[in-house]
């Protein structure tokens, strides 16, 4: 039994004491192989980890969650350490993993384009970046350059059917 009676008694004493350090020594000593084992049960049972990566953290993650609300379990109500501890870790599983998945559905990662849908890969691949200030301005003196060198070959343009064309270049760019 991984958390039996020991387990809770560990924790009412966990409770009791006033020196920080014998809680540590306590908790470290007595409880924590406990809600280590527990959080790993949960985990496993309940098909919460996919990967051995996201096992570690949300294993630590639960770990140091229960370490949080020792204080808050209270003996006196007859209720046993391990149901409180329990429903704790589970209820704190159950609301990482729907974060996990809310945050996974809104975010794609750009890398992984084998596998997103065609919706993803439209949005990515018509998705607008505004350039830089300084660019535009460049992009702005050049079309400015670009007009003064179009009207400086229409000034030196003699014949009807080439200033016809220089006129259809100029307008051209005028309407970009």
């Amino acid at each position: 039994m991984y958390f039996g009676k020991d387990a809770h008694l560990a924790i009412l004493e966990y409770q009791n004491a006033a020196c920080r350090e014998k809680k540590h020594k306590i908790y470290v000593q007595k409880i924590k192989c406990s809600f280590d084992k527990l959080a790993e049960n949960l985990i496993f049972i309940h098909g919460f980890a996919n990967d051995h990566e996201h096992f570690k953290l949300l294993k630590t993650d639960c770990v140091s969650f229960l370490y949080e609300t020792l204080e808050k379990f209270d003996g006196s109500r007859g209720s046993k350490a391990f149901s409180y501890f329990n429903v704790c870790a589970k209820n704190f599983l159950i609301i990482k993993s729907k974060k996990m998945l809310k945050n996974k559905q809104r975010n794609i990662s750009i890398e992984d384009f084998k596998n997103m849908n065609s919706a993803e890969k439209h949005a990515i691949e018509n998705y607008k970046i505004i350039p830089a200030q300084d660019t535009i301005m460049i992009l702005e003196e050049d079309k400015e350059i670009l007009k003064d060198i179009l009207s400086k070959i229409k000034s030196k343009v003699i014949n009807h059917n080439e200033k016809l064309c220089i006129d259809s270049i100029i307008q051209v760019f005028q309407n970009i």
